[in-house]
């Protein structure tokens, strides 16, 4: 799951999901880190190219 505030995370964590912050939305670094989410993304080339298979 991915999100740009605390409690998409945590509704991750809640469903044992995998969860991934995005810094570029409503939420900063500080909070989102607080979390815990397995990624932490600061830009969306970053998450493009993590979810994009390498060849």
């Amino acid at each position: 799951m991915i999100g740009d505030r605390p409690i998409g995370l945590q509704a991750a964590h809640d469903n044992q999901l995998q969860s991934a912050g995005v810094i570029w939305g409503y939420g900063d670094r500080r909070e989102l880190e607080s979390e815990q989410p397995a990624f932490l993304f600061a830009s969306f080339p970053e998450l493009f190219q993590a979810l994009t298979p390498q060849r």
